[in-house]
């Protein structure tokens, strides 16, 4: 991905939520790819708002987290969801740009 497309990718998120099941092997490994990738395209962390279901099950309610790991990115009014445990880096790549 280019400079150009990073800043791109970047500005166009107006919220960036992944919803997890506390400590669990899939959430953690989400949690380590997403990272990963958000880094990459220069999204620094503090962008990114982490939802845990089995603390804050109405948070995930609220926003209609149906399974996690989940990740939700927002633009405008606009929601997309990206499902599962987020390995997929070129999926993910793709669905945040």
């Amino acid at each position: 991905m280019n400079a150009s497309t990073e800043r791109r990718a970047q500005a166009q998120v107006d919220s960036l939520t992944v919803f997890i099941a506390g400590d669990a092997p899939s959430s953690r490994q989400a949690m380590a790819h997403l990272t990963g990738v958000l880094d990459s395209i220069g999204i620094p962390p503090e962008r990114l708002q982490v939802v845990d279901v089995l603390t804050d099950p109405g948070a995930a309610l609220d926003a209609g987290a149906l399974v996690t790991p989940s990740l939700q990115i927002k633009r405008g009014e606009r929601a997309r969801w990206f499902l599962g445990d987020l390995t997929d880096q070129r999926d993910l790549l793709a669905f945040l740009s």
